[in-house]
């Protein structure tokens, strides 16, 4: 047993397993050697085996919280909920002030969407744990969503005061939760305490340019360009369970919208030869367009890898590229009779070189069809969470510039945030022949 501890504090963990073992050779009713064991195999992921090894240690110690904790998270990472749900809320049993356990139970309620059950838990575990920052910004969060923001402005506040008054936790440790104060800031319109927010956090950590756009956004200052990295980063972390919080919770509706529209206007057309998903994120436009439309050739170009990844499971598309879309587009050689970007241009800002390699790659009698947020105040603005907005009218001079004609322009709703409709252009642009 001494030597696997070695080896975990040196984490070795293939080392560890095979000293576990032999412990649990020797003392085959050591519940510790299990726990051990499972332990060293979950930092290897092999879940089925570290399922295993706490099950046994269960059977011998049926009353160690930390056991069916465990047995909890390996359900969570096999995606069984309701055997999640039944082990954590047995380890809370046992011990009442779990906090990671409240948590955990917060989390799944979260995701299948119980609000309620959701705040509760997460306010369980900060008052076990008060220091528990992924909890206080799980409960911001929460609150934030169901537009209750002056209390999640209440709960980040007495909880940054609270982290700073301990001088042996550095203010990197709790960005998450100035980070989720700066969002409640914003759905109370104070931009300048959300800005505050965002300084304070790249005091901490300098390079972290997702905030720094959302600082620019704060700000409203459009010079800055940092989106990339953002919406890397973001769509990097959303991948999994995209289509259910984009569909199912926001509403989106762009690339439906998108594709019967087209279909309207390519009735009598047999289809594509070749279709060019500018943002394709999870592939959501080709299974828009696929019901309605032949198409020979379907590449698809997103920043996300991960987003591609779950793309690539659907088998639509014969190309996928990791790229920006000016990059993806600038590198090609053939060309393309579609090309389509639903709700892509809120991350890209300024749009010139968008319109003039889109000309570029398109077939004479083309379409170039995508979605913006609408901006009435100014050609290109940046709202405060981070997204661009463009004006009718420069769309407009874009097109025009690049030699495209406008088939239509209609305004209508993209999706739908915090219970707020979020207004859009659906802009259908063709290319003469």
């Amino acid at each position: 047993m001494s030597k696997a501890q070695a080896a975990m504090t040196a984490r070795a963990w293939t080392e560890a397993e095979q000293w576990f073992r032999e412990a649990m050779r020797l003392q085959p009713a050591s519940a510790v050697a299990h726990r051990g064991l499972g332990l060293a195999l979950i930092t290897q992921q092999k879940l089925d085996a570290a399922e295993t090894a706490w099950r046994e240690a269960l059977r011998l110690e049926p009353a160690w919280a930390e056991s069916h904790y465990m047995l909890g998270s390996i359900m969570m990472a096999k995606r069984n909920a309701p055997e999640a749900v039944a082990f954590f809320t047995r380890a809370l049993e046992l011990n009442p002030r779990f906090a990671q356990a409240a948590f955990s139970l917060g989390r799944i309620a979260y995701v299948y969407e119980n609000v309620g059950s959701a705040m509760s838990y997460f306010r369980q575990a900060v008052a076990i744990h008060p220091f528990y920052v992924h909890a206080i910004a799980a409960l911001m969060q929460t609150l934030t969503d169901v537009q209750r923001s002056a209390e999640a402005v209440t709960v980040g506040e007495e909880s940054v005061t609270r982290l700073q008054a301990d001088p042996t936790i550095p203010p990197a440790a709790y960005s998450a939760v100035r980070s989720q104060l700066a969002q409640a800031y914003r759905h109370i319109n104070n931009l300048p305490a959300a800005a505050a927010c965002y300084r304070a956090i790249l005091a901490a950590e300098p390079g972290d340019k997702i905030t720094a756009h959302l600082l620019a956004a704060a700000e409203g200052d459009v010079s800055k360009d940092f989106a990339k990295d953002y919406a890397r980063a973001s769509f990097d972390a959303l991948a999994e369970g995209f289509d259910h919080r984009l569909v199912d919770h926001l509403k989106y509706r762009a690339p439906g919208f998108l594709a019967a529209a087209l279909h309207g206007f390519r009735a009598d057309k047999n289809g594509f030869s070749a279709v060019l998903d500018l943002g394709c994120g999870t592939g959501l436009i080709g299974v828009a367009l696929t019901p309605h439309f032949t198409i020979k050739k379907l590449v698809g170009v997103d920043l996300s890898t991960n987003m591609l990844r779950e793309a690539e499971k659907r088998g639509l598309y014969g190309e996928l590229i990791c790229d920006d879309v000016v990059s993806a587009m600038a590198k090609r050689s053939d060309s393309f009779d579609l090309i389509t970007a639903a709700d892509v241009f809120i991350y890209v800002g300024a749009l010139e070189q968008v319109f003039e390699q889109a000309a570029r790659v398109l077939n004479g009698g083309g379409m170039f069809v995508f979605t913006v947020e609408a901006s009435e105040t100014a050609d290109l603005e940046i709202e405060s969470a981070g997204h661009y907005r463009h004006s009718q009218a420069y769309i407009s001079r874009l097109a025009q510039a690049a030699g495209f004609e406008i088939t239509r322009f209609k305004e209508d709703v993209i999706r739908t945030e915090v219970s707020r409709d979020v207004a859009g252009l659906y802009v259908y642009l063709t290319k003469p022949r």
